[in-house]
């Protein structure tokens, strides 16, 4: 897995990049949004993971269409899952945060004890900062829960295999192809 990973760390940055900016962004939306009203905090929110989403897309449709070129000039063999792979590696961070917090939490619930409580909220905010474009949608749909953040990851790693395949195919969901 460590060599998979350090094979493609150019695009696994460019995810984590990705992030990073989306991220950024909707901590300075969230700060001026939240003061205004709740719905206009949700929508914030929601274009924030909108805007992460479609960065993935296209980093990994490109990916996919670069993958085409090589195995067609048979020097790759095709790896469906190869999308679903590099989501899941540009997500670790974010699933460490998931599972820190929600393994705080279960021993808190289960001990009551002080520390189980601090790392359960470290784990948190340090989670919920680094997947700021989620805070709105949290705050409105689950605002105490912290199980819920092992769910974040997954609709940037389902959009990752799914535009891999895409850009794979040449089929664009976004986008007008270029005239010739």
């Amino acid at each position: 897995m460590l060599l998979y990973i350090r094979e493609n760390m150019s695009v696994i940055r460019k995810l984590i990049t990705n992030q990073f900016g989306a991220a950024f962004l909707a901590l300075l939306l969230a700060f001026t949004s939240v003061r205004i009203s709740e719905t206009v905090y949700l929508i914030t929110s929601i274009l924030s993971v909108a805007f992460l989403l479609y960065l993935h897309y296209a980093t990994l449709w490109e990916e996919g269409a670069k993958t085409r070129i090589r195995v067609d000039g048979g020097r790759e063999e095709y790896n469906s899952l190869h999308g679903l792979w590099l989501g899941v590696a540009a997500s670790v961070p974010n699933l460490i945060f998931g599972i820190l917090t929600a393994v705080f939490t279960l021993l808190f619930q289960l001990t009551r004890a002080s520390w189980a409580d601090f790392g359960s909220g470290t784990a948190a905010v340090i989670g919920r900062l680094w997947q700021a474009m989620y805070m709105g949608i949290i705050h409105c749909v689950n605002p105490g829960g912290k199980y819920i953040m092992l769910l974040i990851p997954l609709p940037a790693i389902l959009v990752c295999f799914l535009a891999y395949r895409l850009g794979y195919a040449n089929c664009r969901l976004l986008g007008n192809k270029t005239k010739k």
